[in-house]
């Protein structure tokens, strides 16, 4: 894919996401540069490159559901590559709490609900048998919900 056409797509998702003027404290269009930055990054698959852009939005005032959930899929990404377990497991824990946002944000899309239930599965190697059936029970009810 050239880039005119990425370019056009990026046009496109941003220009069908809904008004981001309620989560907004600073330039909408500053914004939406780094979430277009970000989406760029992501599609070249650099996790980290795409984490700093999506977290730039959101400290320009981006705290929208799709926001939270791109910071979150970052870091669950990013803790995937990473080789220091405690440097993954503080990504994951990280990542957790933004898909937790995303979804109390938007609970009705699916794509933060899936974000939240894969992160409860990377968080579940962390913990004893029964975090594991807890999380297992909340990946259940995410997907029932």
């Amino acid at each position: 894919m050239n880039s005119s056409c990425k370019l056009l797509l990026i046009t496109v998702v941003l220009a069908a996401m809904p008004s981001p003027a309620p989560g907004f404290t600073s330039s909408p269009s500053e914004a939406s540069e780094w979430i277009s930055r970000g989406l760029e990054e992501e599609s070249r698959l650099d996790p980290l490159a795409a984490l700093e852009c999506f977290r730039q939005a959101e400290a320009l005032g981006a705290d929208d559901a799709f926001v939270l959930q791109k910071i979150a899929q970052q870091l669950s990404d990013a803790a995937f590559l990473e080789t220091d377990p405690m440097a993954t497991e503080r990504m994951t824990r990280e990542a957790f709490g933004y898909a937790e946002r995303a979804v109390e944000k938007n609970p009705h899309s699916a794509v933060n609900r899936l974000s939240l239930a894969i992160i409860y599965g990377r968080l579940a190697g962390y913990g004893d048998t029964r975090t594991k059936v807890n999380f297992a029970q909340r990946i259940k009810d995410e997907a029932e919900a």
